[in-house]
């Protein structure tokens, strides 16, 4: 569940409807009406309730993640998980439609990104679907610096259309890639060498190259992540930095701006050890802000693949089994673990 998601079903009215509601009656007002909204979403999906319990099941296994969820993964926390989310769309729309002075930003690290800018220098902006992506991609660009959003999904088109509708003067753009394209590479260099940044997330192996899927521990199991990011960050040879916009009062966001890697290489006698040696790094960061920050993770699907089909549970019961689906890994797919 992204922002891009919730888009496809959407179009650039709606967008302007709800930055018109926002701009007319208050941020408040907009959440405010905006409840009943996310309270029927959370009660007709199913599929994404579970998701949300069990995931806040594993943050409550220890000690530090019980802390911060403060009480026990049951269905209020899920509904909080649900609300967070749903608030998280509202602070978006506020970013992209000029609205974002309305926030108290807390970025440490704000001269190294401007150091970037004022060398010149590419870099490429790896993030999660935790916190507020979007909102941080609006701040960015306001400040003139030219953004990159790489899309895996074929909708960047859709996604170009909305961003030049509420937001005509910033620099962002959504970029499609195709997976085994050298013209995408290419656009992607051109992009660097012009001193630009790239944004990309990391965390949604659903959206990835059957082929190129790693798998490692998350949260206390094994979880699939997508190899892409690194792979097109060896390909482009730039700074990688780690990225995230994480809420910490209703109108306050703080900017997590980390580096990662100067380069990422891949030796090629030992390319499957040092891609499992990256992801590694990658989720264990991850893993740490998700235990700090529980409720701001969105991934409202079965990430670990794991999830009891219901016809197990319906059986004997006299229920209906709701149907699962899963994606059959395709023929030569490479899985790395770290």
């Amino acid at each position: 569940m992204s922002w891009v998601d919730v888009e496809e079903r959407g179009s650039v009215l709606g967008m302007r409807f709800v930055i018109g509601c926002l701009k007319t009656f208050g941020r408040r007002f907009a959440g405010v009406v905006c409840e009943p909204v996310f309270l029927y979403f959370f009660i007709v999906n199913g599929r994404a309730r579970r998701a949300s319990r069990r995931y806040l099941q594993r943050i409550s296994a220890t000690p530090e993640g019980r802390r911060a969820l403060g009480r026990e993964a049951d269905l209020w926390a899920s509904w909080q998980h649900f609300r967070s989310f749903g608030h998280g769309l509202i602070d978006r729309a506020c970013a992209w439609g000029g609205l974002g002075h309305r926030f108290a930003i807390d970025f440490p690290a704000r001269p190294e990104l401007l150091r970037l800018q004022a060398a010149g220098r590419g870099a490429i902006l790896l993030g999660a679907h935790l916190g507020n992506f979007d909102f941080l991609r609006a701040v960015v660009s306001k400040k003139g610096m030219p953004l990159n959003v790489l899309l895996f999904e074929g909708n960047a088109r859709k996604i170009n259309a909305v961003l030049k509708s509420v937001a005509p003067g910033r620099d962002v753009r959504a970029i499609q890639v195709e997976p085994g394209s050298i013209q995408s590479m290419l656009d992607l260099q051109a992009c660097v060498e012009r001193g630009e940044f790239v944004a990309l997330l990391g965390d949604r192996a659903q959206l990835a190259n059957a082929k190129h899927v790693g798998r490692t521990t998350f949260l206390g199991a094994e979880a699939p992540f997508p190899l892409g990011p690194l792979l097109i960050a060896h390909a482009l040879q730039c700074p990688v930095y780690l990225l995230f916009a994480l809420k910490t009062g209703r109108a306050s966001y703080e900017i997590r701006f980390e580096p990662f890697a100067d380069q990422i290489h891949l030796g090629r006698p030992q390319r499957e050890r040092d891609l499992a040696l990256w992801l590694e790094r990658y989720v264990r960061r991850l893993e740490e802000l998700c235990r700090a920050q529980p409720l701001e993770w969105f991934n409202f699907y079965d990430f670990w693949g794991d999830e009891v089909p219901r016809d197990t549970v319906a059986a004997g019961s006299g229920a209906p089994a709701e149907p699962e689906q899963h994606d059959a890994p395709s023929a030569g797919a490479e899985t790395i673990r770290a």
